[in-house]
């Protein structure tokens, strides 16, 4: 089920129809294509459309009942959702970030203290949690926002080919949402068996339900 206006542009339409045959191959031309998009995003729009994507989720009941979230320290051509790990915190929500597990090859749930200056860079540059953070079950998380290059309408996403998140959130019996700006959303993905679909997907303009509806 989709709710509100429709956001795909021709030219979101345009990308789902020049993909290789394999779907790794689709999948790497289709992430070339979607960096080159989000790299011509100016500052000022990126700016927009996270502070409507954080508005917009607070008021979400999927925000508002949740008692223990994941959220994301966003790289380049992410949506910025960094006032909400604060607002998280301060409303008394368990606040978790993904924090990486070098052992493990993995990422984990590592809780946010109320001061974010305890954040350090992690294996790949983003902060994350210093190593004393406790760690919270992923089962045990009633949101997670998921960051990606692209979605669907169908709840498929398209990460950045490292298969971190999917396999994180083979974990989460909570609620995943997609977090994009309009650009990032697609008629279609190219999606493989082990691909996790997402619960919901926000973007500046639309909430998006999947299967399990979070209003």
């Amino acid at each position: 089920m989709a709710c509100g206006s429709s956001g795909i542009t021709k030219a979101s339409l345009k990308l789902t129809c020049r993909h290789p045959t394999t779907e790794q191959g689709a999948k790497s031309h289709l992430r070339r294509e979607m960096r080159q998009i989000l790299a011509e995003m100016s500052a000022d729009l990126a700016a927009r459309g996270s502070d409507h994507v954080c508005s917009s989720l607070q008021a979400k009941s999927a925000w508002e009942s949740a008692s223990s979230v994941m959220l994301y320290v966003p790289m380049k051509g992410e949506v910025d959702i960094l006032p909400l790990i604060q607002k998280g915190v301060t409303s008394g929500k368990l606040v978790c970030l993904p924090r990486f597990d070098a052992d493990l090859y993995s990422y984990s749930a590592a809780l946010v203290e109320p001061s974010q200056s305890e954040l350090v860079a992690g294996q790949f540059g983003v902060l994350e949690p210093a190593p004393a953070a406790k760690v919270m079950p992923l089962n045990q998380l009633d949101l997670v926002l998921v960051p990606g290059l692209a979605f669907d309408e169908r709840g498929y996403r398209l990460g950045r080919g490292r298969g971190f998140y999917d396999q994180m959130l083979a974990s989460v019996v909570g609620i995943k949402c997609g977090v994009a700006f309009d650009q990032q959303l697609l008629s279609s993905v190219p999606a493989e068996p082990h691909d996790v679909l997402m619960s919901t997907l926000l973007t500046p303009t639309r909430w998006l339900t999947f299967g399990r509806c979070a209003s």
